[in-house]
């Protein structure tokens, strides 16, 4: 998590969120709606007695279409297909709809009135998302107008201008709630992710700060255990800061800070992360195999800070830093505090000896 993007993250787990939202619905839907379309067969027995065997027929079609639905919302990989499968439900609910009316008496048909339901339903399915809405009800639209002109029956113009007239309206309705509800539904939970990520950013560098980081850790640990993954945990901080905050101003100690995290982020990969322990004190775990290659990344990192061209005064200003890092095995059982302890202790070992170098326990 090198460039850490606090919105670009709360974007991912927004749409995760709605991904998870339209899946639960789904399988509410998929199992009610697989009840109600066979109830609904009352209906046809009473309306359309001589058609009640075919629409049974139907509507056994689309109840059992509504419950491989159901049991596939319980799959997890088809979460992120879960508005298609919504969409899917609508439309084919709908085309059930419309081929009974095409079947019985067109356009004098009242069962355009179960499309109202369809429509609602869509309101639940693709409210959080208006292009998958205005498909589905212009989808709907062109199927109701293709049965009954496809239908031998006499026209009923009043009953057919009136189905147009409250299906449209209802259409426009379930858009405008949609556009509505999901609008204060994303600032609601941007707002809320947005504070939440305050309480784990550092608000200088924009880094993790230290609860955040530590959690990051530990789960770090825990997957590394559970796949054999070898990693390093580095600490570093800035070669006698509190001089330069004494001699400089806490301003140019901030600016100092801020620069030498650019080059870290800079050359680390978007795996790693990066967290402020406090004051100047940075971690970090990469993942990275062995200490060969870790030494050259963290002295690559080391001289790049050297090589800073910092003034204040019209004077320059020579920043350093000081690395320790510990390397994680799988299969010692290493906790994190641990971890970080190995760590600081080759840091200080550095501070003591010969500042502005890297020490690597194994």
């Amino acid at each position: 998590m090198t460039n850490f993007d606090p919105d670009k993250e709360i974007k991912a787990r927004y749409c995760s969120y709605i991904d998870d939202t339209i899946n639960f619905r789904l399988r509410i839907i998929g199992i009610v709606g697989s009840v109600l379309i066979l109830v609904f067969n009352i209906l046809d027995r009473i309306a359309y007695p001589a058609y009640a065997l075919v629409f049974l027929k139907i509507r056994l079609c689309c109840s059992l279409i509504f419950f491989l639905v159901f049991l596939l919302s319980f799959y997890k990989k088809i979460k992120q297909f879960a508005i298609w499968l919504g969409d899917f439900l609508i439309i084919f609910s709908a085309a059930c709809i419309i081929l009974m009316i095409y079947l019985s008496d067109g356009s004098s048909s009242h069962y355009y009135e179960g499309l109202h339901i369809v429509i609602l339903g869509m309101l639940i399915m693709n409210s959080f998302y208006l292009r998958h809405s205005i498909i589905c009800a212009l989808a709907i639209l062109a199927m109701y107008q293709f049965a009954v002109f496809a239908n031998h029956q006499v026209f009923n113009q009043s009953n057919f201008y009136s189905a147009n007239f409250f299906m449209i309206s209802i259409d426009f309705l379930v858009i405008l709630l949609g556009i509505l509800y999901s609008t204060q539904h994303r600032q609601a939970f941007l707002r809320q992710e947005q504070l939440d990520q305050l309480s784990k950013t550092d608000e200088l560098t924009k880094t993790h700060n230290r609860r955040s980081f530590f959690d990051l850790l530990q789960n770090k640990i825990e997957t590394s255990e559970k796949l054999h993954n070898y990693f390093y945990l580095a600490i570093f901080d800035v070669d006698h800061f509190k001089e330069l905050n004494d001699k400089y101003g806490h301003s140019f100690g901030d600016l100092a800070l801020t620069k030498v995290i650019e080059i870290v982020r800079k050359n680390i990969r978007n795996h790693d992360c990066l967290g402020r322990f406090g004051g100047d004190e940075f971690v970090l775990f990469l993942d990275i195999p062995d200490a060969d290659m870790l030494m050259r990344r963290l002295t690559k990192i080391s001289q790049e800070v050297t090589g800073l061209n910092l003034k204040q005064n019209n004077q320059s200003v020579l920043v350093s830093i000081s690395i320790g890092a510990a390397r994680f095995v799988p299969g010692l059982k290493m906790t994190a505090d641990e971890l970080l302890e190995m760590a600081d202790q080759q840091l200080l070992v550095i501070k003591k000896t010969n500042r502005g170098q890297i020490g690597i326990a194994e």
